[in-house]
């Protein structure tokens, strides 16, 4: 079920721990980050995809009767939807940023079955349906207000940044359940995965 090594078994752990830079998950649930959540940020991203293909069909069709149709209005059409895209990507990246704070702190307010923030080293993972599953059980789920949702088991070990059993001297993501291949630099304190909304 579980992509070996789990993150206790890897080089570096002991000392990570040692040094408090893992997430930890206490016996009360944390206050929430300041800022918006991991949850209503990635409610934003879903809400501006959303407006952005419905702007770009509008954009599309007044353009079309506008100036007529041909080839030069669908490569404008399709760059700026390109360019609206990349920027909702990045956008996308950052609530990965922020849900990897939460997971620091040892919650989050975001609970993805199966799915990435990032490119993840281009890594598939077949029997999941090609998308890093994730599994939440061993952190505090809390809604958007601080309620809690999921109280944690701690026998499990905690999603979040890890020292890398595939790149050392590097940290990656665990889900849970699988390493990502999604990779940052040691951090050099707890600060250093802090969320990406500057707060």
């Amino acid at each position: 079920m579980f992509d070996a090594p789990l993150p206790p078994q890897v080089e570096g752990y002991a000392e990570a721990r040692a040094r408090g830079l893992l997430p930890v998950v206490g016996e009360q649930p944390p206050r929430l980050l300041p800022g918006p959540t991991a949850d209503q940020a990635s409610l934003r991203v879903l809400a501006a995809l959303a407006a952005t293909m419905v702007a770009v069909v509008a954009a599309g069709k007044v353009g079309s009767a506008v100036f007529g149709g041909g080839g030069a209005l669908a490569v404008v059409v399709g760059l700026v939807a390109l360019v609206a895209l990349t920027i909702l990507y990045r956008a996308w990246a950052r609530v990965g940023e922020r849900n990897l704070a939460e997971l620091r702190r040892g919650y989050t307010t975001l609970s993805l079955t199966a799915g990435s923030f990032w490119h993840g080293d281009l890594r598939r993972f077949g029997r999941f349906g090609h998308r890093p599953p994730w599994d939440y059980r061993g952190v505090w789920v809390l809604a958007n207000d601080g309620t809690v949702t999921q109280a944690p088991d701690h026998a499990v070990v905690a999603p979040g940044l890890y020292p890398s059993p595939n790149r050392p001297g590097r940290w990656e993501v665990w889900t849970g359940q699988v390493w990502t291949g999604d990779f940052r630099p040691s951090p050099e304190r707890p600060e250093a995965t802090s969320d990406a909304f500057g707060r």
